[in-house]
């Protein structure tokens, strides 16, 4: 679900930080500056602090405070600051190459390549565009688009399977699919490069528990239709209904959980995350350099977590935390990078060319599988969630925060379950296209299943390293094996 933890999470992964080492300047999952103007004047804040200076602007009849630059705009460094921000950027030329294709052969495997590609730079460049939206737009403005816009890919892919080429089987395939290469890819890439150089690393573990606990009801949505269904006990007619009643208390549990941590209880979830520092050799030193946890001011009194208090469970870490957690703010280049109307441009033109690249690649998908040996399982499961992750938190890992990762890549995958799921049953239901219903084919349900329960095991001790991580991509490796032999004929769905 996407709490303020995982909204903060998001942009923090997706700031602009200065280049520290020359690893930063090759870290494709960060953002960071090519303007040299940008690293002295972030070098001279190191010394003299920052405070950000805002300006009245009118639009429309609104008057608003935007923040001022640190340095002028000019045609020359917003095209850098735009382009030149990650290495992900270089894979744009995918997206004339894709788009033509399509338009001169139709669907092809090779149609389906170029545009699959082409979808990660587009989604990598829409996320900064949002990141430089939201410094003008306020915080709860900022909440309120973050969380729809957070599965733009997915959102786009399930539009287009349901209504332009009325896949449903497959696109029930790519939600299941979602939530599983969330877990199970991106957590598992996240221990795996962020546990080498930190040798162990801590969370909380009644935060990650309550996280596993939505992610565990979000699944139970699934498993009983699934098993309704597969048992016979009910009709088609009836079992459509069940779907479309369960949707209606997903959205409603989804929208009193948004109702409670951006109103009533604001305060408590903006508070900051306090992460549990393990006393290892990786912290005895400097301290890993990266991503700032968060940009919200910590209030007085005892840090405590979002389920806990972090003293009583490790007292020797809190000061640690404040310190280190000062020592990475100096290392966010802070203020605008781009100018709002520009920024809005960007996010606007990313959003359109994702759609037709989206759109290229589900047309496609029927002659990827007659051109190839890949099922519809292997497609739907595998190759189609991946450009909706949001490789950008494993630099969290790697710095240490991986609490912040942990509650991104669940939450992720809770938002799925909760919010896209139900609404593509709804929509279904609204617009008449078809019966569509939450009962899943019976091997998805039991490769989410497993999956849960692995998670689950790994929460035990409240650490992990990066062997766990290795444990996931295998589960994610032995699932995409078994739905590469999964035939089309042999999957127990049943549309009217």
């Amino acid at each position: 679900m996407a709490t303020p933890d995982f909204l903060e999470n998001r942009r923090t992964a997706h700031r602009v930080f200065l280049v520290r080492e020359k690893r930063d300047r090759f870290n494709p999952f960060r953002h960071f500056p090519w303007d040299y103007s940008d690293i002295d004047t972030g070098n001279l804040e190191l010394g003299i602090g920052f405070q950000q200076k805002y300006r009245k602007h009118r639009l429309w009849g609104y008057e608003f405070h935007w923040p001022e630059p640190r340095v002028p705009f000019t045609p020359m460094n917003q095209i850098k600051r735009t382009i030149f921000t990650s290495w992900i950027n270089i894979l744009l030329v995918c997206v004339p190459i894709g788009l033509g294709l399509h338009q001169l052969q139709g669907g092809s495997a090779a149609a389906f390549a170029i545009n699959y590609v082409a979808e990660i730079p587009l989604w990598f460049m829409c996320d900064y565009a949002l990141e430089e939206i939201e410094k003008y737009i306020g915080p709860t403005a900022s909440d309120l688009l973050d969380i729809f816009t957070t599965n733009t890919v997915q959102v786009i892919s399930s539009l287009l399977l349901l209504f332009h080429t009325n896949q449903v089987e497959l696109l029930q395939t790519s939600l299941i699919g979602g939530i599983l290469c969330n877990i199970l890819v991106l957590l598992g890439l996240s221990l795996l490069i962020g546990g080498l150089p930190n040798h162990e690393q801590r969370f909380n573990r009644l935060g990650a528990q309550g996280a596993s606990t939505l992610l565990s009801i979000a699944a139970t949505s699934i498993l009983i239709p699934t098993a309704v269904k597969l048992l016979k006990q009910t009709s088609d007619e009836n079992l459509v209904k069940q779907s479309r009643g369960v949707s209606v208390v997903l959205l409603f549990v989804y929208s009193a959980y948004t109702f409670c941590q951006m109103v009533t209880h604001r305060q408590e979830y903006h508070r900051t995350p306090t992460l549990l520092i393990p006393a290892t050799r990786s912290t005895s030193s400097t301290g890993p350099t990266g991503a700032l946890p968060s940009t919200t001011p910590s209030r007085p009194g005892p840090e405590t977590s979002d389920t806990g208090t972090a003293n009583d469970l490790h007292p020797p870490h809190t000061a640690l935390w404040a310190s280190r957690a000062e020592r990475q703010q100096k290392n966010e280049i802070r203020g605008p990078q781009l100018l709002f109307p520009v920024a809005a441009f960007v996010f606007a033109t990313s959003i359109v060319l994702l759609y037709f690249c989206i759109d290229a690649t589900v047309d496609s998908i029927e002659a990827l599988t007659e051109q190839t040996p890949l099922t519809p399982m292997f497609i739907g499961l595998i190759l189609l969630p991946i450009p909706n992750c949001d490789f950008a938190p494993i630099s969290l890992a790697v710095d240490n925060f991986l609490e912040q990762t942990m509650r991104y890549t669940v939450g992720r995958s809770i938002q799925t379950a909760l919010l896209v799921e139900p609404l593509v049953v709804l929509l279904a239901w609204w617009t008449g296209v078809g019966d569509v219903t939450l009962a899943f084919d019976g091997f998805e349900v039991v490769s989410l299943f497993t999956t849960i329960v692995l998670l689950g095991f790994l929460m035990v001790d409240a650490k992990v390293h990066w062997v766990h991580g290795i444990l996931l991509l295998s589960d994610w490796v032995l699932i995409g094996i078994a739905a590469y032999f999964v035939a089309p004929e042999s999957r127990h769905v049943e549309m009217r």
